[in-house]
């Protein structure tokens, strides 16, 4: 659900008013509001992030260390996320056909897992967030639902 909002498509102004603008060109200002929107909802999301990573030992104590890849997939999403914006900020304006073409469009397709002709990896992010659900659900959902095996 917080991925969800994050990466929902529907900018408001609300979301890019604050953004600083000082030597910034009008085209840039206007190419930059959406990523900067995007950076304003993980901020809002912070309390999030936060739970997870004092969850993150206590899960591991209980199920395991392995348990710690599967939350490398939910930081290396939100990283990769994150990281898009800062390209797309820094990249306002590529031309068709070139490596920046190319890096926007994955970029693009990282934040709002669309995919388009020259997109190479459609959907990256989306398969780690699954696969951190997955992964979460097959481990709690025993214990949750008392599926678990007594002796």
């Amino acid at each position: 659900m917080i991925f969800d909002d994050i990466r929902r498509r529907s900018i408001h102004e609300y979301e890019w008013a604050d953004m600083p603008t000082a030597g910034m060109a009008e085209e840039q200002i206007k190419s930059s509001r959406s990523m900067f929107a995007i950076i304003n909802r993980f901020n809002r999301h912070a309390g999030f992030f936060d739970r997870v990573l004092t969850l993150q030992p206590k899960f591991m104590a209980v199920f395991g260390s392995k348990s710690e890849g599967t939350f490398h997939k939910l930081h290396r999403a939100r990283n990769m996320i994150q990281g898009a914006c800062d390209v797309l900020i820094q990249t306002p304006n590529p031309r068709p056909g070139t490596d920046e073409w190319d890096l926007c469009l994955q970029m693009r397709a990282d934040i709002w897992d669309h995919a388009s002709p020259g997109v190479k990896e459609p959907g990256r992010v989306t398969k780690l967030l699954k696969e951190f659900r997955l992964e979460i659900e097959a481990r709690c959902g025993p214990l949750v639902n008392h599926e678990f095996e007594t002796s």
